[in-house]
């Protein structure tokens, strides 16, 4: 209840025609016109104790509601699914849902979800480009299965991390043409795919051994590409 009730004055007050721009017209008008329920919470690290889709389901509910009637035109993106195709378990315990499973879990939940939604958001993180692009794919046919056909995809989050010496890592010109591909062939698919963000525009690259400090597509210096 307390996050519906933030996330309804939130969009009351920065979506389209909200309170603050009313009060602000010194300012440029860059309303938010697209929020995202959350983050990732098929994967234990976002959604404590554990995964819990119907129990989501709940909160997202709750959350739509209370921002369709705070600014009617934002849209609401159930998000952003960490893009699992098989579940991952730690000692027998369940650290992440496949993306699918978890919507089967959200639609049982919530069979009215299918008339409800607005968009999907997902993060495919594999170093091939084209496995990203398939398991886009592979979520658009699981979407369609479950009812959700009518929704769109968006990719809130994808990249390809620098660093040299880090595992998983890839030179400037290996992520440049990465990019480059998925970005181009993204656009080309017939998945519903109405949006993409990279992870990220910039990030701090100060510690080698730090993997969340070499996802930036620009320098944390200059701020250039």
């Amino acid at each position: 209840g307390d996050y519906a009730a933030f996330a309804g004055a939130f969009a009351a007050r920065y979506g389209p025609g909200g309170s603050f721009w009313t009060s602000r017209p010194d300012l440029p008008r860059i309303p938010v016109r697209e929020v995202e329920v959350w983050n990732e919470p098929n994967w234990r690290t976002f959604w404590c104790p554990a995964v819990d889709p119907g129990g989501y389901a709940t909160f997202r509910r709750g959350a739509a509601d209370a921002i369709r009637a705070g600014n009617p035109s934002v849209r609401i993106t159930l998000g952003g699914l960490a893009a699992l195709k098989e579940s991952s378990y730690e000692g027998g315990t369940l650290t992440g849902m496949s993306a699918d499973g978890f919507l089967e879990g959200v639609v049982a939940r919530e069979p009215t979800l299918a008339s409800r939604l607005d968009a999907v958001a997902f993060h495919p993180y594999d170093l091939d480009p084209d496995a990203s692009l398939s398991r886009v794919g592979w979520l658009h046919h699981r979407m369609a299965a479950l009812g959700l056909a009518e929704a769109e995809i968006v990719l809130t989050e994808f990249g390809w991390r620098a660093g040299a010496g880090i595992e998983g890592s890839l030179s400037e010109q290996e992520r440049t043409l990465n990019y480059e591909h998925f970005t181009n062939q993204i656009a080309r698919t017939d998945c519903g795919v109405s949006g993409v963000a990279a992870h990220s525009w910039q990030s701090p690259e100060l510690n080698p051994l730090n993997l969340e400090d070499w996802w930036g597509i620009s320098s944390a210096l200059t701020g250039l590409l």
